[in-house]
């Protein structure tokens, strides 16, 4: 959580920054007009993967910065929305070029869901899996995991890892419609 946040961000907060509901837009570090202390991000952009820990660049913090706030996954149209709110001239190039660094580095996860543009979300989340609205077309993240999902791999059959994906219509979408 960002150290300036004085309260523990919403779920919808991608969505209040997108269409500026909330009254306390924007909720962090950009709205006092402040930096993170965060010394772990880069300073050129075109920085190769192994300077990544030693070189810091505003662009790239914005971009890491949105993904690690988000709590969920996001497009990267959706990164840009909230990384320009710390760097208002950002482009989706420099997203792009930057998520392909924090890719390399490790710091970033793609999600991939069937049919679906490629998400990214923040590496440091530990396990979790996700929930698609048919919707809103928002991903969540649901923490935890089922147990025993070994037990559907046929016999003889060895699991090494899972994703697990539940699709259907979010809390939101749920209310909106009645």
């Amino acid at each position: 959580m960002c150290g300036f946040i004085k309260q523990e961000p919403c779920r919808v907060l991608l969505r209040c920054l997108l269409n500026r509901c909330c009254p306390d837009f924007p909720p962090c570090c950009a709205q006092a007009g402040r930096e993170t202390n965060d010394n772990r991000h880069m300073e050129n952009v075109d920085s190769p993967p192994g300077d990544l820990p030693r070189r810091s660049s505003r662009q790239r913090n914005a971009v890491q910065h949105a993904i690690a706030h988000a709590h969920q996954p996001l497009l990267p149209p959706e990164i840009l929305a909230l990384a320009q709110v710390q760097q208002p001239t950002l482009g989706i190039a420099t997203v792009y070029r930057n998520l392909k660094i924090l890719l390399d580095a490790g710091e970033v996860l793609t999600v991939e869901l069937p049919g679906e543009p490629t998400r990214y979300e923040s590496a440091h989340r530990g396990h979790h899996h996700h929930f698609h609205c048919s919707r809103c077309l928002q991903v969540f993240d649901i923490p935890g995991c089922p147990p025993q999902l070994e037990q559907f791999a046929p016999a003889g059959y060895q699991v090494e890892r899972h994703e697990l994906t539940l699709y259907g219509v979010c809390a939101r979408c749920a209310q909106a419609t009645g």
